[in-house]
Protein backbone atom coordinates (compact mmCIF):
# COMPACT_ATOMS: atom_id res chain seq x y z
CA UNK A 1 0.00 0.00 0.00
CA UNK A 2 1.22 3.54 -1.06
CA UNK A 3 2.51 5.40 2.31
CA UNK A 4 0.75 8.31 3.73
CA UNK A 5 2.49 11.03 2.87
CA UNK A 6 4.16 12.92 5.68
CA UNK A 7 3.56 16.38 4.12
CA UNK A 8 1.55 18.61 6.25
CA UNK A 9 -1.90 19.98 4.53
CA UNK A 10 -1.69 23.46 3.91
CA UNK A 11 -5.20 25.14 4.64
CA UNK A 12 -5.07 28.87 3.23
CA UNK A 13 -6.71 31.23 5.57
CA UNK A 14 -8.41 34.31 4.31
CA UNK A 15 -8.45 37.67 6.48
CA UNK A 16 -11.63 38.92 5.75
CA UNK A 17 -11.27 43.27 5.74
CA UNK A 18 -14.73 44.73 6.81
CA UNK A 19 -15.11 48.37 5.70
CA UNK A 20 -17.72 49.98 7.61
CA UNK A 21 -18.24 53.87 6.13
CA UNK A 22 -18.34 56.40 9.25
CA UNK A 23 -21.01 59.17 9.81
CA UNK A 24 -20.22 61.86 11.31
CA UNK A 25 -22.09 62.70 14.72
CA UNK A 26 -24.24 65.78 15.13
CA UNK A 27 -23.35 68.29 17.77
CA UNK A 28 -24.83 67.45 21.57
CA UNK A 29 -25.50 70.65 21.97
CA UNK A 30 -26.64 73.84 20.26
CA UNK A 31 -26.04 77.53 20.23
CA UNK A 32 -29.07 80.41 20.21
CA UNK A 33 -28.75 82.90 18.24
CA UNK A 34 -25.92 81.64 15.59
CA UNK A 35 -24.42 85.47 15.34
CA UNK A 36 -23.90 88.46 16.39
CA UNK A 37 -23.83 92.22 16.13
CA UNK A 38 -22.67 95.15 18.24
CA UNK A 39 -23.19 98.20 15.60
CA UNK A 40 -20.99 101.19 16.07
CA UNK A 41 -18.47 100.80 18.58
CA UNK A 42 -15.85 103.86 19.99
CA UNK A 43 -12.19 102.66 18.99
CA UNK A 44 -10.50 101.40 22.62
CA UNK A 45 -13.80 100.79 24.39
CA UNK A 46 -15.81 97.79 25.21
CA UNK A 47 -19.21 97.84 24.43
CA UNK A 48 -21.85 96.17 27.16
CA UNK A 49 -22.14 92.24 26.70
CA UNK A 50 -24.32 90.36 24.03
CA UNK A 51 -25.43 87.29 25.00
CA UNK A 52 -25.46 83.57 22.98
CA UNK A 53 -27.40 81.08 24.72
CA UNK A 54 -25.79 77.05 24.96
CA UNK A 55 -28.12 74.36 25.60
CA UNK A 56 -27.22 70.83 26.24
CA UNK A 57 -29.00 68.43 23.87
CA UNK A 58 -26.71 65.51 25.05
CA UNK A 59 -27.03 63.00 27.49
CA UNK A 60 -23.94 63.50 29.97
CA UNK A 61 -22.37 66.85 31.34
CA UNK A 62 -20.68 68.80 28.82
CA UNK A 63 -17.89 71.31 29.23
CA UNK A 64 -16.65 73.56 26.43
CA UNK A 65 -14.45 76.04 25.59
CA UNK A 66 -15.82 79.32 23.86
CA UNK A 67 -13.23 81.13 22.08
CA UNK A 68 -13.42 84.09 19.69
CA UNK A 69 -11.30 83.94 16.56
CA UNK A 70 -9.47 87.59 17.14
CA UNK A 71 -9.05 89.54 20.59
CA UNK A 72 -11.30 92.17 19.72
CA UNK A 73 -14.15 90.12 21.10
CA UNK A 74 -13.73 88.04 24.34
CA UNK A 75 -15.89 85.66 25.63
CA UNK A 76 -17.06 84.73 29.23
CA UNK A 77 -19.50 82.14 31.18
CA UNK A 78 -20.47 81.08 34.37
CA UNK A 79 -20.60 77.32 33.79
CA UNK A 80 -17.06 75.73 33.80
CA UNK A 81 -18.36 73.05 36.03
CA UNK A 82 -20.07 71.68 32.92
CA UNK A 83 -23.58 72.05 31.73
CA UNK A 84 -25.95 69.08 32.76
CA UNK A 85 -27.99 67.77 30.50
CA UNK A 86 -31.31 69.45 29.08
CA UNK A 87 -29.82 72.67 31.01
CA UNK A 88 -28.26 76.15 29.56
CA UNK A 89 -25.44 78.34 30.25
CA UNK A 90 -25.34 81.79 28.82
CA UNK A 91 -22.37 82.73 26.91
CA UNK A 92 -21.44 86.57 27.54
CA UNK A 93 -19.32 88.53 24.39
CA UNK A 94 -18.01 92.01 24.53
CA UNK A 95 -16.54 94.07 21.64
CA UNK A 96 -13.87 96.69 21.93
CA UNK A 97 -12.60 97.13 18.33
CA UNK A 98 -8.81 98.42 17.45
CA UNK A 99 -9.25 99.79 14.30
CA UNK A 100 -12.06 101.91 12.67
CA UNK A 101 -14.59 100.02 10.00
CA UNK A 102 -16.19 97.17 10.10
CA UNK A 103 -14.62 94.10 12.40
CA UNK A 104 -15.83 90.41 12.41
CA UNK A 105 -15.03 87.31 14.12
CA UNK A 106 -16.45 83.89 15.06
CA UNK A 107 -16.99 82.38 17.99
CA UNK A 108 -15.71 78.73 18.28
CA UNK A 109 -17.45 76.54 20.89
CA UNK A 110 -15.85 73.13 21.37
CA UNK A 111 -16.44 70.16 24.11
CA UNK A 112 -13.43 69.45 26.05
CA UNK A 113 -14.08 65.60 26.17
CA UNK A 114 -14.40 65.92 22.42
CA UNK A 115 -13.21 68.47 20.06
CA UNK A 116 -15.11 66.69 17.28
CA UNK A 117 -18.38 67.93 18.77
CA UNK A 118 -17.49 72.05 18.03
CA UNK A 119 -20.47 74.75 17.28
CA UNK A 120 -19.33 78.41 15.89
CA UNK A 121 -21.31 81.61 15.90
CA UNK A 122 -20.30 84.41 13.93
CA UNK A 123 -19.58 88.56 15.70
CA UNK A 124 -19.69 91.57 13.67
CA UNK A 125 -19.08 95.15 15.02
CA UNK A 126 -17.65 98.41 13.22
CA UNK A 127 -15.37 100.63 15.34
CA UNK A 128 -16.04 103.60 14.92
CA UNK A 129 -15.16 107.56 16.39
CA UNK A 130 -16.58 109.63 19.03
CA UNK A 131 -18.42 111.10 16.84
CA UNK A 132 -19.15 111.18 12.83
CA UNK A 133 -20.58 113.73 10.63
CA UNK A 134 -22.92 112.32 7.20
CA UNK A 135 -20.81 114.78 5.57
CA UNK A 136 -17.64 117.06 6.32
CA UNK A 137 -17.86 119.80 3.49
CA UNK A 138 -20.54 121.52 2.34
CA UNK A 139 -20.89 124.01 -1.03
CA UNK A 140 -23.04 126.67 -1.14
CA UNK A 141 -22.80 128.09 -4.56
CA UNK A 142 -23.64 131.40 -5.77
CA UNK A 143 -25.66 133.51 -3.30
CA UNK A 144 -26.38 136.93 -3.26
CA UNK A 145 -24.54 139.34 -1.27
CA UNK A 146 -27.10 140.09 2.03
CA UNK A 147 -29.35 137.15 1.02
CA UNK A 148 -29.44 134.11 3.03
CA UNK A 149 -28.73 130.66 1.60
CA UNK A 150 -31.56 127.32 1.69
CA UNK A 151 -30.00 125.98 4.71
CA UNK A 152 -27.68 122.37 4.50
CA UNK A 153 -28.22 119.18 6.76
CA UNK A 154 -25.62 117.59 8.06
CA UNK A 155 -25.94 115.06 10.75
CA UNK A 156 -23.71 114.29 13.93
CA UNK A 157 -23.70 110.42 15.42
CA UNK A 158 -23.10 110.16 18.84
CA UNK A 159 -21.49 106.59 18.22
CA UNK A 160 -20.68 106.78 22.33
CA UNK A 161 -22.72 104.95 25.43
CA UNK A 162 -22.76 108.44 26.97
CA UNK A 163 -24.43 111.64 26.36
CA UNK A 164 -22.78 114.88 24.62
CA UNK A 165 -23.05 117.55 26.83
CA UNK A 166 -22.03 121.09 26.44
CA UNK A 167 -22.26 120.84 22.65
CA UNK A 168 -21.24 124.11 20.93
CA UNK A 169 -21.11 125.16 17.54
CA UNK A 170 -18.87 128.26 16.57
CA UNK A 171 -17.97 129.59 12.77
CA UNK A 172 -14.65 130.58 12.09
CA UNK A 173 -16.36 132.98 9.76
CA UNK A 174 -19.41 134.85 10.68
CA UNK A 175 -21.43 134.73 7.03
CA UNK A 176 -22.01 130.75 7.81
CA UNK A 177 -24.14 130.42 10.96
CA UNK A 178 -25.52 126.59 12.47
CA UNK A 179 -28.14 126.18 14.72
CA UNK A 180 -30.11 122.48 15.37
CA UNK A 181 -28.19 120.37 17.91
CA UNK A 182 -29.05 121.95 21.26
CA UNK A 183 -26.59 121.35 24.37
CA UNK A 184 -26.79 117.76 25.04
CA UNK A 185 -26.64 114.49 22.31
CA UNK A 186 -28.33 111.54 24.16
CA UNK A 187 -25.86 108.20 24.07
CA UNK A 188 -26.70 106.43 20.61
CA UNK A 189 -28.42 109.15 18.93
CA UNK A 190 -28.50 111.56 16.05
CA UNK A 191 -29.10 115.13 15.23
CA UNK A 192 -29.40 117.37 12.59
CA UNK A 193 -27.78 120.65 12.02
CA UNK A 194 -28.79 123.23 9.39
CA UNK A 195 -26.22 125.82 7.72
CA UNK A 196 -26.89 128.74 6.08
CA UNK A 197 -24.86 131.26 4.59
CA UNK A 198 -25.30 134.89 4.38
CA UNK A 199 -22.17 136.96 1.79
CA UNK A 200 -21.20 139.98 3.32
CA UNK A 201 -18.27 140.34 1.09
CA UNK A 202 -18.59 141.82 -1.94
CA UNK A 203 -19.91 140.13 -5.47
CA UNK A 204 -17.40 137.54 -6.94
CA UNK A 205 -15.67 137.08 -3.64
CA UNK A 206 -15.27 133.21 -2.50
CA UNK A 207 -15.57 132.80 1.01
CA UNK A 208 -14.53 129.95 3.30
CA UNK A 209 -15.60 128.85 6.87
CA UNK A 210 -14.79 126.37 9.16
CA UNK A 211 -17.80 125.41 12.08
CA UNK A 212 -15.96 124.00 14.74
CA UNK A 213 -18.41 121.51 17.15
CA UNK A 214 -16.90 121.32 20.96
CA UNK A 215 -19.02 119.30 23.67
CA UNK A 216 -17.97 119.42 27.95
CA UNK A 217 -18.09 115.96 28.13
CA UNK A 218 -16.30 113.43 27.00
CA UNK A 219 -14.38 116.33 25.09
CA UNK A 220 -14.53 115.96 21.44
CA UNK A 221 -13.94 118.44 18.75
CA UNK A 222 -15.07 118.12 14.77
CA UNK A 223 -14.81 120.22 12.03
CA UNK A 224 -16.98 120.99 8.60
CA UNK A 225 -15.40 123.27 6.23
CA UNK A 226 -17.88 125.49 4.35
CA UNK A 227 -16.36 126.46 1.41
Amino acid sequence: MPQASSARLLRPLFALLLLIPGVASAATFTLSPASLSFGTQVVTTTSSGKTITLTNTGASVLTFTAVPSTGEFTATSTCSSGVNPGATCNITVQFRPTALGVRSATLVVTDTTNPANTLSASLTGTGATATTLSTTSLSFGNVMQGATSKAKKVKLTNNQDVPLTGLTITSSNPDFSASGCGATLAARKVCTISVTFTPTAAPGTTEVGTLVMCVAMPVTVTEIAVP
